[in-house]
């Protein structure tokens, strides 16, 4: 009996999910329509693989103010060593090309590595037209439309790759959330800030999601900027961007639970973060304000905390830029987030991840949980911190 086996390789927990034939779409693996699966898989990493200071790259944890950066945890930092991936891709990404037929490449009349349709609005069956993202099972496709968010991205094209059945489906074509369209952000590279090795013909464009912007849901929607991965909703929906779309299963929003120890697990990732944002402590985080710090001294938190077991733990970190959107609330605003799993965030706070904007050393991404917006500003500034643990 064949079977795939995937490693989820994080620094200090790695574990191993082996997925024979009679399995494969419960673990995300075989055919294209593994995509229907209610398994839960980790987010992706960011695709940073090294560090930085405030003006250079670094050899990783080489100096003590610039310690602890995306580069030195989770899937890219083992990429090049010990993570398994069932398909291919750049650092800790894990792409698996898919043919028109549906098919996986390597089956039936799917060659090993297909070629990309030259028309990707009408593929031959053996040509390559989607890519199946193994780490979060969606099935992304290569065919790049331009309209309007309603009915274009919503309704018209969805209708027209189903009818096409692309890539074996011909119903569940969808505009992918705001979430999926950032799970396949690279931030190791820019214009475009994607794996172009699985993404052929990506521009460095705004690309429509489906999550309407929640302080005017009316006008606008959020879209990513794939020059170099921001998330943004200052267009209209009236404006015409690029659409790609998406097939699978949605990845899940935060799934919260209170530990009860001023700590909070997202059940959704595995991540445990500080409830209280640092320089808040106490019940319902009341006590203190938040404190703003540079990226340095954000870095620098964590070795602190954990020198101090900081609330029985001694792996704290500065989460990745991934991680830290992922506890966004698109649905709210002002601020952005669970009030009642985070209590007392500002409204108006930038919070810093430990993930540097390649194209600038001197920057590093944000989010800013007013309305979930990220991007990525000078080091110097001083932005909120919470701290994370476990998981990527």
């Amino acid at each position: 009996m064949s079977a795939h086996t995937a490693l989820f390789s994080f620094k200090k927990y790695p574990f191993i999910v082996v997925c024979t034939a009679l399995i494969l779409t419960a673990c995300g693996g075989g055919g294209a329509g593994g995509g229907g699966t209610t398994w839960t898989p980790p987010i992706n990493d960011t695709g940073v693989t090294k560090c930085y200071n405030n003006t250079a790259e670094i050899t990783c944890d080489s100096d003590a103010a610039f310690a602890g950066q995306d580069a030195s945890f989770g899937r890219d930092a083992n990429a090049a060593t010990t993570l398994v991936k069932v398909g291919g891709g750049a650092e800790g990404f894990d792409y698996t090309k898919v043919c028109m037929s549906g098919e996986l490449a390597g089956v039936g009349a799917c060659a090993a590595s297909p070629v990309a349709a030259a028309n990707q609005a009408a593929p031959t069956a053996d040509e390559w037209a989607c890519t199946k993202d193994n780490v979060t099972n969606l099935i992304w496709s290569l065919e790049s439309g331009y309209g309007i968010w309603d009915p274009y991205a919503i309704t018209t094209l969805p209708g027209i790759s189903n009818t096409a059945i692309r890539c074996g489906f011909s119903t569940g074509w969808r505009l992918p959330t705001r979430r999926e369209l950032l799970s396949i952000v690279h931030n190791g590279t820019v214009d475009p800030a994607i794996d172009t090795g699985y993404f052929p013909g990506t521009s460095r464009a705004y690309y429509w999601s489906n999550d309407t912007y929640a302080p005017n849901p009316a006008a606008k929607a959020w879209y990513v900027v794939f020059s170099d991965g921001n998330a943004n909703a200052i267009k209209g929906k009236i404006f015409n961007n690029v659409v790609r779309l998406v097939h699978g299963t949605p990845l899940p929003d935060a799934a919260l639970t209170d530990n009860g120890d001023g700590t909070v697990t997202d059940t959704t990732t595995g991540l445990m973060w500080d409830q209280c944002s640092q320089g808040q402590s106490g019940v319902g985080c009341a006590t203190g304000t938040v404190t703003a710090m540079t990226w340095s001294a954000a870095l620098t938190r964590a070795v602190t905390a954990n020198t101090a077991n900081y609330k029985g733990h001694n792996d704290w970190r500065l989460p990745n830029r991934k991680e830290l959107e992922s506890i966004v609330d698109i649905t709210a605003t002002n601020p952005a987030i669970d009030l009642t799993a985070f209590p007392a965030t500002p409204a108006s706070s930038y919070y810093w991840s430990s993930t540097t904007y390649t194209s600038n050393p001197g920057a590093a991404w944000f989010v800013f949980f007013l309305d979930g917006y990220t991007f990525a500003f000078s080091k110097s500034n001083g932005y909120s911190v919470r701290l994370v643990r476990s998981g990527q």
